[in-house]
């Protein structure tokens, strides 16, 4: 009988025991996955538009993580380490906490506080203080090595038993993974800047001011240009000047090799300046604009930047309204519909007064970027949803510059790491305006079918939101020798679907019936084009079918990579397993 007693007393030890382990695993978990969350909104706020109480995420999300380290110590976690099978998971727990612990405690921090020294540097306008990039690169490259040891520490280990602990090991090795990444971007910027702002001497920099009414695949025209000149960190504006002072060669003067020439070749975009910006890879545009320029007269450059008014229009949210010297006043809230529509009517019949007007509005914008008497974490956070929307774009004629920026969103580059991949590129066809009143939705649904086949279906679906009302010629003129008669403000684009490395295209319609479409291949991924009418004030839908062998991991949402419109697109996923 008392050993009946002892029996069932040690079978329930052993069944609270395991009870506990449970019970502190799940509770562990859910605090793990609170102060994760709060992680990737700090991350989110490093240098981004998101408006985040830092102070206050940062210290609940400490909270949270000793929370959970502390549900896994004990005398209980310390026999279940060490018995076989059960042991791994419970070593894995305590793993994760130490780790998510360690994350909360000391390197967000280390970041933030790289993010406050690098906005010092830039504390007096037009000035940067280069010397505080290179402590805060070696920072950085600490906190690098910290994340990667972290990371290494929770990936590549055996599959658990559990598959709460499963999840915890994915879910806090992504953030580790994210983590990494925007420390060694952050890094890389540091480490370049100097040069780029002229520590060893002057730089010159093209600026691209792009008219999305008229579009391009990075943006829209270059209807305006500045030279923003950098010496030992200082910056200053050189000249500005509206598109007429950019003259094009009669021929090619830049060779960007057969898969440039095979695609682009036939618009001249090797040497037009109204073409330049035809391909979405943006250091070839950045090639082509710094050859055009320096061959015209006007100097090296030393890289250039691509903007447009929509990322102006952040810009100004920050820095206030500008004035010009009439006295009008350009604003957050005016900037793009006086530039991209109010000024073609006001303009109408004087285009080089539209371009004076213009070129205006850019020298006043760009004086109220560079006052001192800024909030500097606005205004980085103003630049960063422009880059994130593809609306500023940089390259340098450097090639350790470059190589550090064409790995990031501002470098523009086509992405050649492979996995699921959507752009789709609308360029304006008929040499109009109408682009201003275009809108986009973009559906993306990957599935398998019967035969197993993974399959992507593209809609994209294009409104012409052309008003009735009369417009000037240069709004909704067609200077593409139209076929047969078309409406008044009928729009022609240039649809162009780059897809996943090695997709095929099975099929495409265009409202239903189909289509033939151009093929070709370009930075990996295949394109699919087409011209296409969208007439006033109706929606034209095209849908495209892929077999795509990159979204065959089921669950992989796809890289979407954005154009920038002066309207941004809808976009809808959806990824079947």
């Amino acid at each position: 009988m008392p050993l009946r007693r002892a029996a069932w007393a040690s079978g329930a030890v052993v069944v609270l025991a395991v009870a506990w382990l449970v019970a502190t695993t799940l509770l562990a978990r859910a605090q793990l996955l609170r102060a994760e969350a709060r992680i990737a909104t700090i991350r989110g706020g490093f240098a981004g538009p998101v408006d985040v109480d830092t102070a206050r995420e940062l210290r609940a999300a400490q909270h949270e993580a000793r929370r959970a380290r502390t549900l896994t110590v004990g005398p209980v976690w310390w026999a279940a380490e060490r018995l076989p099978l059960v042991g791994r998971d419970a070593r894995g727990i305590r793993r994760i906490t130490a780790t998510a612990e360690a994350l909360a405690r000391t390197t967000v921090p280390d970041v933030l506080a790289a993010k406050d020294e690098l906005l010092d540097a830039s504390g007096s306008g037009n000035r940067f203080d280069l010397t505080v990039f290179a402590r805060v690169e070696r920072r950085l490259a600490r906190v690098e090595r910290q994340v990667a040891v972290a990371h290494s520490a929770i990936t590549g280990r055996a599959a658990p038993l559990l598959p709460a602990v499963g999840s915890a090991y994915r879910d806090v090795g992504r953030e580790l993974a994210a983590l990494r990444r925007q420390v060694r971007t952050l890094a890389d910027a540091t480490r370049v800047a100097p040069a780029m702002l002229g520590v060893a001497g002057p730089r010159r920099y093209f600026v691209a001011f792009q008219n999305n009414a008229e579009l391009r695949a990075t943006g829209g025209l270059i209807g305006s240009y500045a030279i923003v000149r950098a010496d030992h960190g200082v910056v200053s504006l050189e000249k500005v000047a509206s598109n007429a002072e950019l003259r094009s060669p009669d021929r090619p003067i830049i060779d960007l090799g057969p898969e440039y020439d095979a695609r682009y070749r036939g618009f001249a975009g090797d040497y037009l300046w109204s073409a330049v910006n035809l391909t979405p890879h943006y250091p070839a545009v950045n090639r082509i604009i710094t050859a055009l320029y320096a061959h015209q007269g006007g100097g090296r450059v030393d890289g250039s930047v691509s903007t447009d008014p929509v990322a102006l229009s952040y810009l100004l949210g920050v820095t206030g309204p500008a004035q010009l010297r009439s006295g009008e006043v350009v604003s957050a809230d005016n900037v793009v519909a006086l530039t991209l529509r109010d000024a073609y009517a006001r303009f109408a019949a004087d285009d080089s007064a539209r371009k004076q007007f213009l070129t205006e509005v850019a020298r006043a914008a760009f004086a109220k970027v560079l006052s001192p008497a800024l909030d500097r974490r606005r205004l980085l956070g103003a630049l960063v949803l422009a880059v994130a929307e593809g609306r500023l774009l940089a390259a340098s004629n450097h090639p350790a510059e470059q190589a550090v920026l064409e790995v990031t969103t501002v470098g523009g580059a086509l992405d050649r790491a492979g996995g699921p991949f959507l752009h789709v590129v609308t360029q304006n066809a008929g040499g109009n305006k109408l682009d201003y009143y275009l809108h986009r939705e973009i559906r993306y649904h990957a599935y398998a079918r019967r035969d197993q086949q993974r399959v992507v279906d593209v809609e994209v679906r294009l409104t012409n939101g052309v008003p009735a009302e009369t417009l000037p010629p240069v709004v909704t003129g067609r200077l593409d020798a139209p076929r047969g008669p078309i409406l008044p403000g009928q729009s022609r684009l240039y649809l162009s679907v780059y897809a996943s490395r090695g997709a095929e295209l099975l099929n495409a319609v265009v409202d239903g019936t189909a289509i033939a479409t151009e093929s070709a291949v370009e930075q990996t991924h295949p394109v699919f084009s087409a011209y296409v009418e969208v007439k006033p004030r109706s929606t034209t839908t095209i849908v495209l079918r892929f077999r795509d062998p990159a979204s065959a991991g089921g669950g992989w949402r796809p890289t979407v990579r954005p154009q920038p419109l002066v309207v941004n697109d809808r976009v809808e996923v959806r990824v079947d397993n």
